[in-house]
């Protein structure tokens, strides 16, 4: 084969690797709004509220991802009517102005200044939003610009359990090695600046 069979069976293959990849995010979209749906259709369903953790910044709102179902979204903090929303008791679609900075969407409205930062968990809601000509697709609303409680204690005692875990382990392997007569080596545990990070966000939130 010359380099033009092989450059044109590349770019063949190239297409149908993206056509796959989009059909594999087309079902994966199409089971999720399946689920929403039943669970919202349920009786005496209440809002699917999630816990969902802040990535990315953009100029009206954020983009969040929820651990729960391994989803992204956006959740939307200024409207078409140039309104932006307040958390007070319940979200509140006022005017003020949104301002993006390098780590931080600050909101301003009535008096009220609400920031926002890459890494904060706050509460979304999950909706369906249907759509004749094209296939229904996921919408994330915000509900507070706070955890989920629900989900937070479910991540905190996850993450107690692993530590336990790893404690019960450690100790297993130093009685092993006693018993072989060959000292411990120290375990140097590797930063995570994630997980240091949200060791100072759970201090914050218990104060």
């Amino acid at each position: 084969m010359d380099s033009a069979e092989i450059e044109k069976l590349c770019n063949h293959m190239n297409i149908r690797h993206r056509a796959a990849q989009d059909l594999e995010k087309d079902a994966q979209q199409l089971f999720l709004t399946f689920y929403f749906e039943e669970l919202s259709g349920q009786e005496n369903s209440s809002p699917c509220l999630v816990d969902a953790i802040i990535y990315a910044l953009r100029a009206n709102g954020l983009l969040v991802f929820i651990p729960k179902y391994g989803i992204k979204g956006a959740v939307c903090l200024c409207n078409k009517d140039r309104k932006v929303a307040v958390v007070r008791d319940a979200v509140e679609w006022v005017d003020g102005n949104l301002t993006n900075a390098e780590s931080c969407l600050t909101v301003r409205a009535d008096g009220i200044l609400q920031q926002y930062h890459i890494f904060d968990h706050i509460t979304a809601c999950v909706k369906v939003q249907k759509s004749r000509s094209h296939l229904n697709r996921i919408v994330l609303e915000l509900v507070d610009n706070k955890p989920f409680s629900k989900d937070w204690n479910e991540i905190v005692k996850e993450r107690l359990d692993l530590s336990s875990l790893r404690e019960n382990k450690d100790e297993d392997l130093e009685i092993k090695a006693t018993e072989n007569g060959k000292p411990v080596p120290e375990k140097t545990e590797e930063f995570n600046m994630y997980l240091f990070l949200q060791k100072i966000r759970a201090l914050t939130l218990s104060e």
